[in-house]
């Protein structure tokens, strides 16, 4: 589908869901960058989420992180970064991302750090290593929250690692697309 017709349905989209709330529809109206914006016209939110599992049915955030990109600079003084309550034990996944319960213990609850999320995040296009495992979190939160998914642009620096690596060689070396040895290459 050419993409000035997907943007313009993505819009649509975002503007016809019934929501209740006034943070979620105040991001569902912001107007997404157009395509044809060049890097430093656009606006960037990059997300690191860590969580107790691969999978949105078992698993919970247990943080979320954040650091706006505005006019092609990253915006220290913007990042942000919370531990977040959890009903469950990390569990086998505080191998992965070194949090521990007792870090989570004083987290904050979700809806809360959802709300500043939405404000921080409206107009902005997401950026994730993985963004697939990282929507598929924050979009059934949204829809437990609100009844309505992000329906946003991202970009996925896991996919365009895995689609250069393919370029220069027809087999990835395993682990190649972590996000270590991406940052390292």
């Amino acid at each position: 589908m050419n993409r000035r017709l997907t943007q313009w349905l993505l819009n649509l989209q975002r503007r016809r869901q019934n929501t209740e709330s006034s943070e979620m529809l105040e991001f569902l109206d912001a107007d997404l960058p157009s395509l044809r914006s060049r890097f430093l016209e656009t606006d960037f939110l990059v997300i690191d989420l860590e969580t107790t599992s691969l999978e949105v049915q078992q698993g919970e955030i247990a943080s979320i992180g954040w650091v706006p990109i505005i006019g092609g600079s990253i915006q220290l003084t913007g990042a942000e970064h919370y531990f977040l309550k959890i009903n469950t034990s990390v569990g086998q996944s505080a191998a992965i991302h070194h949090i521990r319960d007792k870090e989570l213990d004083s987290g904050l609850p979700i809806e809360s750090i959802f709300t500043r999320f939405l404000k921080v995040a409206t107009g902005k296009v997401f950026v994730f290593h993985n963004a697939e495992l990282d929507m598929a979190f924050l979009n059934d939160i949204a829809l437990r929250l609100y009844k309505t998914k992000l329906l946003i642009q991202l970009v996925d620096t896991l996919e365009l690692e895995r689609r250069k690596q393919l370029r220069q060689a027809p087999v990835l070396a395993p682990g190649a697309l972590r996000l270590h040895h991406c940052r390292q290459r």
